[in-house]
């Protein structure tokens, strides 16, 4: 059910912001930037689809670009810490996808995105995407891991109906990623 899969993710959230908020991450910089520019080319790409442009968009709401770069600039911050924590965590607990997970994976992505079936084998032997697939297979992979930590307390508040919050279990964020806070300056 749609209900389901959003308070899992609501719950995934949660939890892993609890994680970040307990780890000493520093988000670099650079990595924050290029987060924004993301953001920008994925809302540049949405306004298009809709028959509209950034300029458009700028011209429309009074702002301008920076403007939104500084609108991205807190999620951008959010999502590069939550990143660097589960990669932290990956490494730590050795959480690495197979190859076959990897093709899959990119398979997969083809499908949902429409790709032509011709350019999936030039998408398997692209080494960045998989690099790409494979950090966020193995962020995937920690994020299921933690979520496994948590799994007593997320069942039995489940059969009580209570509200669940992350950390409400014996283990607490900090001894789920204790490496976490070793990428402070990362």
């Amino acid at each position: 059910r749609a209900a389901d899969l959003e308070a899992r993710r609501d719950y995934e959230n949660r939890l892993v912001q609890a994680v970040v908020d307990a780890s000493a991450v520093e988000s670099p910089a650079i990595m924050v930037d290029r987060r924004v520019e993301r953001a920008i080319r994925d809302f540049e790409a949405r306004l298009q689809e809709q028959g509209l442009s950034l300029e458009g968009y700028f011209e429309a709401t009074k702002r301008d670009l920076d403007s939104l770069k500084a609108e991205f600039r807190p999620g951008a911050d959010k999502a590069v810490k939550a990143d660097l924590v589960l990669e932290a965590i990956a490494k730590q607990e050795g959480l690495n996808p197979t190859e076959t997970e990897i093709d899959n994976e990119i398979r997969f992505m083809a499908i949902v995105n429409r790709v032509d079936e011709k350019q999936i084998p030039r998408l398997l032997s692209d080494w960045d995407v998989r690099d790409d697939v494979k950090d966020s297979l193995r962020r995937q992979k920690a994020l299921q891991h933690l979520v496994k930590l948590q799994e007593p307390s997320l069942e039995s508040a489940q059969g009580e109906n209570q509200d669940v919050t992350p950390g409400d279990n014996q283990v607490s964020p900090e001894e789920s990623a204790p490496g976490a806070a070793e990428t402070k300056g990362a």
